[in-house]
């Protein structure tokens, strides 16, 4: 009987000590989980909102970079306009000299037989015809220049020789008054 008891106490030992050991692992459980685990959590929480504020902050300075891109890309395309005027009414400078210098010229012959009184009606007629035909081609030129820039224009033919026609018929009182003559055959 004195043996059972030793082993029963024995037992019993083993079950205070599991037991204690036990409760230790629990209070070390619960330590970790309010030292540890815890402060573990609210640093998730600390990190997460910084990345929503970071991410919020990106998203701003993205929407800002897109908008000063879209003012730059606009203000590239204003600068692009101005330099096709630039080059429009350069083209239109280019086209109404030779016409303004043919008005002149005829002006000029016009105003030197009235101071001669060597004048016929005519004649007078005539170069007034002519310019009457150089201010209809400058105006034609303005509507050629405002067309070209229009969207679904329509292609015309146009013969070689009127082209040619109308730029001697422009030119003349110029080689005329050089003294210059052109055969066409």
């Amino acid at each position: 009987l004195h043996v059972q008891t030793e082993s029963e106490k024995s037992i019993e030992y083993l079950i205070k000590v599991k037991t204690i050991l036990l409760v230790l692992l629990l209070v070390l459980l619960l330590f970790e989980a309010f030292f540890i685990f815890l402060p573990t959590e609210k640093e998730i929480k600390t990190k997460t909102k910084e990345l929503i504020d970071i991410n919020k902050e990106l998203e701003k300075r993205i929407k800002e970079a897109t908008k000063k891109n879209e003012e730059q890309a606009l203000q590239i395309v204003e600068q692009s306009k101005l330099a096709q005027m630039g080059e429009l009414m350069n083209m239109i400078a280019h086209q109404w000299r030779q016409p303004l210098a043919s008005i002149s010229a005829i002006s000029g012959t016009l105003s030197l037989d009235i101071m001669m009184e060597n004048y016929k009606a005519d004649f007078f007629q005539q170069k007034l015809n002519e310019i009457d035909e150089l201010s209809s081609h400058l105006s034609s030129t303005i509507d050629e220049f405002r067309n070209f820039y229009k969207a679904n224009k329509e292609l015309q033919k146009e013969s070689l020789k009127k082209i040619v026609d109308d730029s001697l018929r422009i030119i003349a009182p110029s080689i005329e008054n050089k003294n210059i003559t052109i055969d066409i055959e």
